[in-house]
């Protein structure tokens, strides 16, 4: 039997309004359930990635804290070691004390040691990153690196030393130099009081950002220092991140970048150019204004 409800001219069978009522009934709740569902799920997403945040941001927090406070204490303690309390002519105690402070340190990329005179005197650990090897140009075999710069005027030079981890030298070479270490900040700003931590800046032989924890030796204008490049903290932020997709940054409250998970693996090359062929005419133009300084930086 099948009723119809007519009303100005529509009509309506029970089945149809049982069936359409259940209809809307179900979809309704389908949405709802959807929603909540989604609601629940968005909210237990946000929470867990704030968890993790928290949990990034205390373990960097604390693993900053450890290198601070171990390059205070190392700093502290070879500033109070007499040996560097004069020059020392031979490199070989001062690279074997220096290097089995960084043995045991592998964050540590140099200790390094300014005289009043400006003569220069620096250890480098090799293993610290392979930015230092490379830009360094050490050998595979090479485990430590001796820098000393000495001499004035046309006569200043840089020498680089290459040693193994048995410390025999491999390799010497030199070259003119005009670093003078008195001008940087982790000497001008060091005292004898308290070590002194340098702000982000690029070191000089590496051409890399670090910062230096610097201190002045007790009666003397020599200043002893550690360096830590940033590029060391690339390896924690990625033992940090949970997939390939997530990156970590750690930023100044500037908001200058100072290290990052994210590396570049993918090397940019530049094209070959064509030589530039020169007329008579160029060639003698280019002589006559002297000397031509070009730089790629926008701000030198």
């Amino acid at each position: 039997m099948t009723i119809q409800i007519q009303r100005k001219g529509l009509r309506f069978s029970i089945r149809l309004t049982v069936v359409g009522v259940f209809a809307l009934a179900t979809t309704l709740t389908a949405i709802i359930a959807i929603g909540l569902q989604y609601h629940f799920s968005r909210a237990m997403a946000v929470e867990t990635a704030v968890a993790r945040y928290k949990n990034h941001a205390e373990n960097t927090r604390n693993y900053l804290s450890g290198i601070d406070n171990n390059a205070f204490h190392i700093t502290r303690i070879l500033a109070k070691h007499p040996q560097l309390l004069t020059k020392i002519d031979s490199p070989q105690e001062t690279l074997s004390l220096f290097s089995e402070i960084m043995a045991s340190n592998q964050l540590f990329y140099a200790i390094y040691l300014g005289y009043e005179d400006g003569d220069f005197f620096e250890v480098v650990n090799l293993n610290s990153s392979n930015t230092a090897r490379r830009q360094l140009k050490a050998m595979p075999s090479d485990r430590w690196m001796v820098i000393r710069v000495e001499g004035e005027g046309t006569e200043r030079k840089r020498h680089y030393e290459y040693y193994n981890d048995q410390f025999q030298l491999r390799l010497t070479h030199s070259e003119r130099s005009d670093f003078d270490p008195r001008i940087r900040p982790w000497y001008s700003n060091a005292t004898i009081a308290d070590v002194y931590k340098t702000r982000p800046y690029l070191f000089q032989h590496l051409q890399a950002p670090g910062q230096s924890y610097s201190m002045r030796l007790a009666g003397t204008n020599t200043v002893l220092a550690v360096d830590i490049t940033l590029s060391s903290l690339n390896s924690f932020f990625n033992s940090q991140s949970y997939d390939n997709k997530s990156e970590i940054f750690l930023f100044q409250p500037s908001g200058e970048l100072i290290s990052s998970s994210h590396s570049r693996t993918d090397i940019e090359t530049l094209p070959t150019a064509p030589a530039v062929t020169l007329s008579s005419q160029e060639q003698e133009f280019i002589q006559s204004i002297g000397t031509l300084r070009v730089s790629n930086e926008l701000d030198w």
